[in-house]
């Protein structure tokens, strides 16, 4: 169900004036047209929920609607539009931010103005019965409220929910999806991404492009790395403690990334092709890991045949409906005709609201969950139609039930992607940009406790599975370019006694790193360096990630609430022999005192004493 909501814009005539906000992303800019002198106007259909968004006019000065609600939360002053939902001072909507249906369950989130009266209870009609729960208030940030009520409600159930105090504002509870629940064997697994080609070479496949592992690495480098090598790999993966693998994709391309495939079909021979992916996986699954393969679904290369028959025969190909043609004739490289990922003219982006060009995409997920994966990376999730990985899903979970997808969303729009709009976990690239400012020292730890409290909460009633945890990947610089070994220990404490699915990066257990902050995503390439030898000596760091796996495999998947006191953060997990184990991070360059008592089971960055030195760690079981 979609709204249509217009925004109005009043200003000199002859401005240029774009709309920017969560419509439904913030790097999809709307052009707005002057209906009249000086009068910019702009209606757009937009689904339920709490949106966002600013005008940029003449492509330099934001501004903001002062008729418009305005959210101060994150620091500016985006106005905001309220689809399906209450009005201020009451923040609410019926989107995947606010309102989660469990089986057993119905799970409410909502915000209230700081100066506000909070509703104190949540009501729910089923049929003639009418039963309360109390809101919990988890805490106040930057004049908000936040807040939450869980109501019991059996999986068949149907009926009405509102809030005390606001009878005019009644909700129909929402359905029960049946693809919506993740496998269970995806909570708490820890990944570890591989970058294909800077992996090592198994196989006798012949690859001419192939240099030796001492030539310094560009975007036309191929080291060589294929699915032999990673096979050969998989004991010394198990070794270090990992639940499974990541692989960046395995289709013909001619770069070593291959995000830019020129068949979806198809496994590059020069990888061993689909008989070495046979072999990785049986050997996979004998060992206990779990095999994961990106795929790049949203774009092709300009040498994919099918955009070849359209630069060919323009509107007469076959496929001229599969790609977002802007005008013809199509000329290769003018991105004025036609759209293209990062507006780069070698990869246009398909049109995946074209049916044929959807089912063809479908198709190959279809084929690689039955060759044995376990779990696919949707690439891009933001660039392609929700009605795509919805699609995909009811696919390939006919195929088996159990297979998991984990999606790539850079922006803070995990809800509308996770579950029924697709995946399983979702990146969470803003928990990695706090815990980034943490470790460079620019947030202090009560305002990092806040805002990832805060940013759990407006994510909404999600499993804490559904967020995909990591500090680096492919595609960013490596945490140890940017913070001292010693911090980057640290951040691996944090993520890994937390309950959260996490990614590391290959080589992280290494200290790998090139050393150069990266501002550009084409910069990453002095990041993706050759994997040095598993079998030569092991730094620090690769024996705190064994002993931290081994303590992760340990306690409870269970839920966790941080506390920050001065510069100290800590939180509680549960063993599974049921003893209860404190964490706590020393989040300064200077000693604190150490007031939990008990076995240290783990220290990090020191031996343990009675102060807990500078960025250090100490996992204490205290009963």
């Amino acid at each position: 169900m979609t709204v249509p909501v217009t925004f109005r814009f009043r200003g000199a005539p002859g401005q240029r004036v774009e709309l920017f906000g969560d419509l439904p992303t913030w790097d999809r800019p709307h052009l707005m047209p002057e209906v009249a002198p000086g009068e910019f106007v702009l209606t757009l259909e937009l689904p339920p929920g709490i949106h966002r968004w600013k005008f940029l006019v003449d492509w330099r000065r934001w501004t903001r609607d002062v008729e418009a609600p305005v959210d101060w939360t994150e620091g500016v002053d985006n106005s905001i539009v309220i689809v399906d939902g209450t009005r201020p001072p009451l923040f609410f909507a019926t989107d995947r931010r606010h309102v989660q249906r469990f089986h057993d369950r119905l799970v409410v989130h909502f915000e209230c103005d700081e100066r506000a009266v909070v509703p104190g209870r949540v009501w729910l009609r089923v049929d003639e019965t009418v039963s309360w729960a109390r809101v919990v208030t988890h805490g106040v940030w930057r004049g908000r409220v936040t807040c939450s009520a869980e109501l019991p409600l059996s999986a068949n159930a149907q009926g009405t929910f509102g809030f005390e105090g606001w009878p005019e504002f009644v909700f129909d509870t929402p359905a029960v999806h049946a693809t919506s629940e993740a496998p269970k064997w995806l909570s708490g697994t820890v990944w570890y991404g591989i970058f294909l080609d800077r992996w090592f070479r198994g196989g006798a496949t012949a690859d001419a492009r192939v240099v030796s592992r001492d030539e310094p690495t560009s975007a036309t480098t191929f080291y060589g790395g294929d699915l032999e090598g990673v096979r050969q790999s998989l004991s010394s993966l198990k070794a270090l403690g990992v639940d499974g693998v990541v692989l960046t994709p395995l289709q013909p391309s001619e770069t070593p990334h291959r995000y830019d495939t020129t068949d979806h079909h198809a496994i590059d021979e020069r990888l061993g092709g689909e008989p070495a992916l046979r072999r990785l996986i049986k050997d996979a699954h004998r060992k206990g890991l779990k095999v994961c393969l990106d795929v790049s679904f949203t774009h092709v290369h300009e040498d994919h045949p099918f955009w070849r028959d359209v630069l060919q025969k323009q509107k007469r190909s076959r496929t001229a409906k599969w790609f977002q043609v802007k005008r013809f004739p199509v000329k290769r490289g003018d991105v004025s005709r036609y759209a293209a990922y990062a507006n780069r003219p070698e990869l246009p982006l398909l049109d995946l609201t074209h049916v044929p060009a959807r089912k063809h995409i479908i198709d190959a997920a279809v084929k690689w969950v039955k060759l044995g994966v376990d779990a696919l990376r949707l690439d891009a999730m933001t660039d392609a139609p929700p009605v795509l990985w919805q699609e995909l899903r009811a696919a390939v979970r006919k195929v088996r039930r159990d297979v998991a997808l984990l999606g790539e969303v850079v922006m803070d729009v995990q809800p509308f992607f996770s579950r029924d709009l697709g995946a399983d976990a979702v990146t969470d690239f803003q928990h990695r940009e706090a815990l980034l400012q943490l470790l460079e020292g620019t947030m202090r730890p009560e305002t990092f406790a806040g805002w990832t409290r805060f940013l759990e909460h407006r994510q909404g009633p999600l499993p804490h599975g559904s967020r995909l945890r990591f500090f680096d990947n492919h595609d960013t610089s490596r945490l140890g370019s940017l913070v001292d070994p010693t911090r980057v220990r640290f951040a691996l404490a944090w993520l890994l006694t937390r309950p959260e699915p996490v990614w590391l990066t290959a080589g992280t257990e290494f200290e790998l790193a090139a050393g150069v902050p990266l501002f550009r995503l084409d910069d990453a390439w002095p990041e993706r360096i050759a994997m040095p030898s598993l079998d030569g000596p092991k730094p620090e760091t690769y024996g705190l990630i064994s002993d931290l796996l081994r303590l992760r495999r340990e306690c409870l998947d269970d839920d966790v609430q941080v506390v920050a006191s001065g510069p100290v953060l800590s939180f509680q997990r549960t063993r599974r022999d049921g003893r209860a184990v404190s964490v706590v991070f020393n989040c300064s360059d200077g000693p604190v005192p150490l007031d939990v008592e008990g076995e240290v089971l783990l220290s990090v960055n020191e031996p343990a004493g009675a102060e807990l030195g500078p960025w250090c760690v100490r996992v204490i079981a205290t009963t």
